[in-house]
């Protein structure tokens, strides 16, 4: 059965140039390893980058044909003046050019395609294939940080401080994808996966995924989850979420044990213990600076892409903050409105399993963004722009079909 499942699955791959495009978009996680397991063989480890390139160009090329028969001219418009907005940047506030100048690249031929991965993204398809690639992530990130590193670099000595914040956010999309499936289906090898993709965001040390994954579960048990005892299923939830806060200090110092005993990051665990987790002097401080300038110069294009590194030296820790800051109060809260406008339309018009991959999404993306990161960096905001388009557009079709028949 097994052996069925895995022909099933290399056979859907490469069976088709899109599927592959899709497949490595979801699972670029996994691009590190591959590369790192390619440097270690002989011949081909002098062609690594050259390989990757490969992967992701050649399908690229092939699969033209059905990109074309899948977007419309209105959504290379968009990415297009996204680009165009950018380039703008340059003019009209030169002095963040050297900041512009660094993500230019990266902005263009990653970041913004994904708008176009999220409007091709037919979820009946690629779910199942999406998480089987979240599987293999959780588990290879597993396998190599808490047994190869470890049994190679542990000293006995754990680091509160060390901690690994990219690649905690690189797994969060993974663990949620892991964490809604076991959810949705309570599977006992489900659920194991999404305590081990847990696990691992809370070895990792970084508080902003964790406060995402718990938002996840969340929602989605209260809101979206699916059963015919809605009343029921809220009342199951919520006494069981009593009874784990009421020992919640207690797991967490078993987790806290767990993840020292495997040499791990224990920084989330002081920053509970601590009171800190849900505080953070330095993101109030971004805020508040930003803020204050923009009482001062309340420009109507606000200070540009990227412009906050010019007074605070990094990203605003804030989507909402972010917006206002960069595109000018009025515009800022326009474009906010029309992104979260999209959003409830999608959510309107989404089907239910549609509507369990809009929250992953958001929380991987909107939840992120208000902890970490830029939406300049953000590809998975793309997708689900993108995505969100897909799910109107899908009902609409429907309609007319409805309509004619």
């Amino acid at each position: 059965m097994a052996l069925k499942k895995t022909k099933t699955f290399l056979h859907f791959i490469i069976s088709n140039p899109l599927h592959f495009i899709m497949c490595i978009a979801w699972g670029a996680a996994l691009i590190p390893y591959w590369m790192g397991f390619n440097n270690r063989l002989p011949i081909l480890r002098n062609f690594t980058e050259e390989l990757a390139y490969l992967i992701v160009i050649l399908p690229l090329f092939f699969s033209f044909k059905y990109w074309s028969k899948i977007l419309r001219s209105s959504d290379i418009v968009f990415v297009l003046c996204c680009l165009l907005c950018y380039i703008l940047n340059y003019f009209i506030f030169p002095q963040n050019t050297l900041y512009l100048d660094e993500r230019f690249i990266n902005f263009t031929f990653l970041v913004l395609p994904y708008f176009f991965i999220g409007i091709a993204l037919d979820l009946r398809k690629y779910l199942d294939v999406f998480y089987i690639i979240s599987v293999i992530s959780i588990c290879i990130c597993a396998i190599y940080n808490l047994v190869y590193l470890q049994s190679s670099s542990y000293s006995g000595n754990v680091d509160a401080e060390h901690y690994n914040m990219s690649l905690s956010y690189n797994i969060l999309p993974h663990v949620l994808m892991t964490s809604w499936i076991a959810l949705r289906d309570l599977k006992i090898w489900k659920i194991i996966v999404m305590l081990l993709g847990i696990f691992l965001l809370l070895a990792f040390g970084t508080r902003g995924p964790v406060i995402c994954e718990i938002i996840f579960i969340v929602s989605y048990l209260i809101f979206f989850k699916p059963t015919k005892h809605k009343i029921l299923k809220n009342i199951v939830v919520l006494s069981v979420g009593i009874y784990l806060l009421k020992f919640f200090e207690q797991i967490m110092l078993v987790l806290q044990f767990m993840v020292m005993q495997v040499g791990m990051s224990a920084r989330v665990f002081d920053t509970f213990f601590e009171g800190e987790f849900g505080t953070s002097d330095g993101r109030n401080t971004i805020t508040t600076t930003l803020l204050s300038e923009l009482k001062v110069d309340d420009s109507i294009l606000g200070h540009g892409i990227l412009g906050s590194y010019n007074y605070v030296g990094t990203y605003p820790h804030n989507i909402f903050v972010e917006f206002v800051f960069t595109f000018g109060w009025i515009p800022g809260i326009a474009l906010l409105i029309a992104i979260f406008t999209l959003i409830l339309a999608a959510m309107y018009f989404a089907k239910t399993e549609e509507r369990g991959f809009l929250l992953l999404l958001i929380c991987a993306t909107i939840v992120k963004l208000n902890l970490s990161g830029t939406f300049i960096d953000e590809v998975l905001f793309f997708m689900l722009l993108g995505y969100c388009v897909q799910c109107i557009r899908q009902r609409n079709i429907k309609n007319k079909i409805i309509l004619l028949t």
